[in-house]
């Protein structure tokens, strides 16, 4: 019969998790002669008889002089064993071990480890078509841009894949005020000017901003518009459920604006935070009718736009900037640099916004 790989008196030795945060390499005299170093490409653990090291940007198999242990552990997943065996027990290679130091064994073994070990890491590395470390650009944006800037990431992170593109989305006001109050915001792209020239007052803008893209505003209706509505004048009507953004955001502030101007009070039911939600009120037809920007009517396939005149409707123009502070300068001048460039403009323009 074969022999137990447990060596007496020991327990089952159990292999610790990978530390997520690298330490330091190790060399073979750390290690420990007898135990044996094998020294991969890529990033891995150090497993040995009583821990693991984090190897930093190479990948270590640490093999104990006791129970010898041959495993990998990739960053795309949990450790692989590729085999054990123990000082009276069948090697790999269908000796017996007398003995930990028997260094012929030792060295059979480490070359089963390089082989089978080389082997993984070719499968792991091809799964990973990316660089393992990616810089991380945090990207500010009024909600009203939410869907021409998830297809902006895409395409910048495709010509650029050393960046990764985090999209915080919301009413330009709030991620004002997020970035006054010290978050880590590379790129702020608000839907009014208004709003960035209260943080170039504050100090809070590295270099101008430049306006990259327009739009304007426009009446929005359920699906069939059930309560016929036909113009401005019936956000006047008392009969309908009439929604607008808050006064403090700028899709409510520019709402206003064009009512005032055509003398319309509005009666209105509901005023959301930012217009992606006062959309999702009217796709729901939980509103009859509400003023959002053409832009968002032409992302959805869920509501009918009713079209304001030019002389009676107003020009949204989007600012962007690199905000003082960022955590990566240079990624968010690349960002913006890709927004006004031919090709951003070009996916600008798919989603309804207009060229400044």
């Amino acid at each position: 019969p074969v022999a137990s790989t447990r060596k007496p008196g020991h327990a089952a030795r159990r292999h610790p998790a990978p530390d997520p945060f690298p330490q330091r390499s190790l060399d073979r005299q750390e290690c420990g002669v007898s135990a044996g170093v094998v020294v991969v490409a890529g990033r891995s653990s150090c497993h040995g008889a009583d821990d693991t090291v984090r190897a930093g940007a190479r990948r270590k198999v640490r093999v104990a002089p006791a129970v010898a242990t041959y495993s990998l552990v990739t960053s795309a997943g949990p450790t692989t064993t590729l085999f054990q065996h123990a000082p009276g027990t069948r090697s790999p290679t269908g000796r017996v071990s007398s003995a930990p130091q028997d260094r012929k064994e030792s060295r059979i073994g480490r070359i089963w480890t390089v082989t089978l070990v080389m082997v993984l890491v070719g499968a792991a590395c091809g799964e990973r078509g990316r660089p393992a470390e990616r810089r991380e650009l945090l990207v500010s944006a009024a909600s009203s841009l939410t869907d021409a800037f998830r297809d902006v990431e895409a395409a910048f992170e495709e010509t650029s894949p050393q960046f990764d593109v985090v999209l915080n989305t919301g009413g330009s006001s709030m991620l004002r005020e997020q970035i006054l109050a010290g978050a880590p915001v590379d790129v702020f792209a608000p839907a009014d000017e208004g709003v960035m020239a209260v943080l170039s007052e504050a100090g809070h803008l590295d270099g101008a901003a430049r306006v990259f893209a327009r739009s304007s505003m426009a009446i929005a209706v359920p699906l069939g518009n059930p309560a016929g509505v036909a113009g401005l004048e019936d956000l006047g009507r008392e009969s309908l459920l009439v929604g607008l953004c808050a006064r403090a955001v700028p899709c409510g502030r520019f709402a206003r604006l064009v009512l005032t101007g055509v003398g319309v009070a509005p009666a209105v039911d509901t005023e959301e935070a930012n217009v992606r939600a006062l959309l999702t009120k009217v796709e729901e037809a939980e509103l009859d009718v509400a003023l959002v920007y053409v832009t968002d009517i032409a992302s959805t396939g869920r509501v009918e736009g009713i079209r304001i005149p030019d002389h009676h409707n107003v020009v949204v123009e989007y600012p962007i900037a690199v905000v003082a502070g960022a955590p990566d300068p240079e990624g968010a001048d690349a960002f913006i640099s890709f927004v006004t460039s031919t090709e951003g403009r070009h996916i600008l323009g798919e989603h309804g916004f207009s060229p400044p």
